[in-house]
């Protein structure tokens, strides 16, 4: 596969773009999962598993203390989510499920824009698929896959297949590429035009700006809190 690389790149990056099941017609390796998180890492210099597995080890036990020692200020949604975190903490919980769910709710972000869960935070969640398109292009064949697995094959595959963040859950994208991954570009990789509003539930006009404002906001705060607590 690293000999194919530019080759890879070169399909990926045609124009007119190929659809994913010409892509995977051409490059049927690409959609598996060992062969496609070796493309990232050719194309980003990271090895995204390990990274997300060693933040969310770090950063992510100190942003659920974030959260949990400033309980009064949350809506009640997160203040839900921290409940069944706390309710579960006990039962081998999955600590990216935790992270994740616990920032969409964050970001006021519904987890189907990204993940259709069978049981949130179950600790025996080992199966995941990934659609492109609306198609399965990737499912999990290893019993001993873990979430973070998951997200990693998710990730990979905005920069991969060139995708950008879909609006519904741009803030939580974003907050994984620049707080877990530490990929810090100029721009967003969202560009949408609309969203739905978090307040009224109707489309509205998006700005588009260099670096998401919330996700900014929340590293700032973080950042403040952890150099303060730790």
């Amino acid at each position: 596969m690293v000999l194919t690389y530019a080759s890879q790149r070169s399909a990926i990056n045609s124009r007119p773009s190929l659809s994913v099941d010409e892509l995977k017609r051409e490059w049927p390796f690409l959609f598996m999962k060992k062969f496609l998180m070796q493309h990232f890492t050719s194309l980003t210099g990271i090895e995204l598993y390990e990274r997300l597995r060693e933040c969310i080890a770090g950063k992510g036990r100190r942003v659920l203390q974030f959260f949990k020692t400033q309980l009064l200020r949350w809506t009640k949604e997160v203040k839900t989510v921290l409940a069944d975190i706390e309710r579960l903490q006990g039962e081998n919980m999955d600590s990216t499920i935790a992270v994740i769910l616990l920032m969409m709710t964050f970001f006021k972000e519904k987890d189907d824009a990204i993940f259709l869960l069978a049981d949130r935070f179950h600790p025996d969640i080992k199966k995941w698929m990934l659609c492109v398109e609306g198609k399965v292009v990737i499912q999990s064949v290893n019993p001993q896959d873990d979430f973070t697995s998951a997200l990693a094959v998710f990730f990979a595959s905005f920069y991969i297949f060139n995708l950008e963040y879909q609006a519904e859950a741009a803030s939580t994208l974003e907050f994984i590429q620049r707080f877990l991954v530490r990929i810090n570009p100029e721009n967003t990789k969202c560009k949408a035009k609309f969203q739905q509003s978090h307040n009224s539930g109707r489309m509205v006009q998006r700005r588009n700006r260099a670096l998401n404002s919330h996700v900014a906001s929340f590293i700032k705060e973080f950042t403040n809190y952890d150099w303060l607590n730790y």
